[in-house]
């Protein structure tokens, strides 16, 4: 049973270099599918000893289960206040890595802060993460790039979102909107060219659909209007590039594609390694990001993400957690072993993976600190 933490931070003895393979890894408020990847973390190739700390504002977190040591987080704090608790947190706990998720561009505005009290934060950049967050600015950089992207449009009030939405739609697009800065999917929604209360009635409808006129409503409405993409709504297959730089230099990529429900399918996808080759360099990308594109024919670029994925335990890229912790903490570089396309892997994938990975990767030592 893992152990809560003790109020009680005295003893705590920090100050000696963590080798790469008995860091004490903190892991603060995230999904709860992030159980596997942990365990997989724990079942390491070289079976080094890793001490996994998990927070989370929920005390009944499956995280907790998989965790060393486990706390539950404070549930009123954000931005600054947050990064500050974070920092006191790191210090009484002898963190060596953080694996933020929570307050995430937060903490890496202040990743020196971290850096210097011995803690290294695991996101991919912390000089460009507010400009990673703006999907449109990353559009524009993608587009410069060679990198299909959508037609889009920026809406900032009623009047630019209604120009944009019959500009796409008098192309013929199907249109769809999301926060120019958000998380996942949160805010996604599907302008539904039909009303959508009979669907709703019948219990056929897609709750991501909105309507042009519920949508002019709210931003009519009282309130700040966050800035929106207003764009073409891309159909087909989700590919999603699981992806670990070092400095700009792409060092391993995997793709998967979202067949639906929890299966993921591995593929061969050189174009779109190709292409998050090109953002981790543009970027100077450094650690774990993702990036997503959409379309049956040409796919285009959804979003990149400065951190690693909440569905990375669907795929062979797990290992990438592993490899992060050491490059981050010193390591040297070296082979990573090769996806299998056609691979199918569902929730339970890292329970299948230990063995295989154990024999794909070689053994080395630590760095020398």
């Amino acid at each position: 049973m893992p152990h809560e933490l003790s109020p009680d931070l005295a003893e705590r003895r920090c100050g000696v270099p963590a080798r790469y393979g008995s860091a004490r890894v903190w892991f603060n408020q995230t999904s709860a599918t992030t159980v596997f990847s942990i365990r997989e973390l724990k079942a390491n190739p070289e079976a080094r000893g890793v001490t996994i700390i998990c927070t989370h504002r929920d005390a009944a977190s499956p995280l907790f289960q998989v965790a060393d040591r486990w706390s539950v987080e404070p549930g009123d704090l954000a931005g600054d206040e947050y990064v500050d608790w974070a920092l006191e947190f790191c210090a009484g706990e002898c963190v060596d890595v953080l694996v933020p998720r929570r307050e995430i561009a937060a903490i890496a505005r202040r990743a020196g802060e971290f850096d210097a009290a011995g803690t290294r934060v695991l996101v991919a950049t912390t000089s460009r993460f507010d400009e990673l967050e703006d999907k449109a600015g990353t559009y524009r950089v993608a587009s410069a790039l060679g990198i299909p992207v959508p037609r889009f449009e920026v809406a900032f009030d009623h009047d630019t979102y209604v120009r944009a939405y019959h500009a796409l739609a008098g192309a013929g697009h199907r249109v769809c909107h999301k926060p120019v800065r958000g998380i996942g999917g949160r805010g996604f929604r599907l302008v539904a060219d039909r009303d959508r209360r009979a669907d709703e009635l019948l219990g056929t409808s897609d709750l991501r659909e909105i309507t042009l006129v519920e949508t002019e409503a709210l931003l009519r409405g009282p309130g700040d209007v966050p800035k929106l993409i207003v764009s073409e709504y891309l159909p087909g297959p989700e590919y999603s590039v699981d992806c670990l730089a070092q400095d700009g230099d792409l060092l391993d990529a995997v793709v998967r594609v979202k067949t639906g429900g929890q299966v993921q399918h591995i593929v061969d996808e050189p174009a779109l390694v190709g292409h998050a080759r090109s953002l981790a360099g543009a970027f100077s990308l450094d650690s774990l990001f993702n990036v997503q594109f959409r379309d049956a024919d040409n796919p285009r670029l959804l979003e990149v993400n400065p951190r690693a994925a909440a569905g990375l335990h669907h795929s062979d890229a797990v290992y990438q957690l592993w490899e992060a912790i050491r490059l981050t903490l010193g390591a040297e570089r070296r082979p990573t072993p090769t996806p299998r396309p056609g691979a199918v892997w569902s929730l339970p994938a890292a329970e299948r993976m230990r063995d295989v990975r154990a024999a794909e990767i070689p053994t080395v030592e630590p760095a020398r600190t």
